[in-house]
């Protein structure tokens, strides 16, 4: 995205919100403060779909040509929370696994719902 909008001469903007909420802040300062004492390591977990249905909306997010997934949307803002809160990290170990390759799509369509099964591409 960087390399086409310099191309068309043009600016992007990334938004990470999280950074403005309260709760984030309070940890953020809390660390300053030293009320934990040094922070030696973390470790974050994430779970995508809570299931295997997700709802019309968000069904984009399941096509790759789109390039927004809960890897590219969800994670990018959870690890920008915690490198605002903790600092850059020095070294990074990540797992990522497909575990439902079949999702239900559910969305209203003449008042009932529907389900479309699409197979992970």
């Amino acid at each position: 995205m960087a390399a086409l909008a310099a191309e068309q001469g043009v600016r992007t903007v990334v938004g990470l919100q999280a950074r403005q909420a309260p709760a984030i802040e309070f940890v953020q300062e809390l660390l300053r403060d030293g009320y934990v004492g040094e922070v030696l390591s973390t470790t974050m977990v994430g779970t995508s779909i809570p299931g295997d249905v997700v709802v019309k909306p968000n069904a984009y997010m399941l096509d790759k040509a789109n390039g927004a997934n809960v890897l590219t949307v969800a994670v990018g803002h959870s690890i920008d929370t915690l490198n605002f809160v903790l600092g850059e990290f020095a070294d990074l170990s990540a797992v990522s696994a497909l575990r439902r390759p079949v999702i239900t799509i559910e969305g209203p369509a003449s008042g009932s719902p529907r389900r479309h099964r699409i197979r992970s591409r």
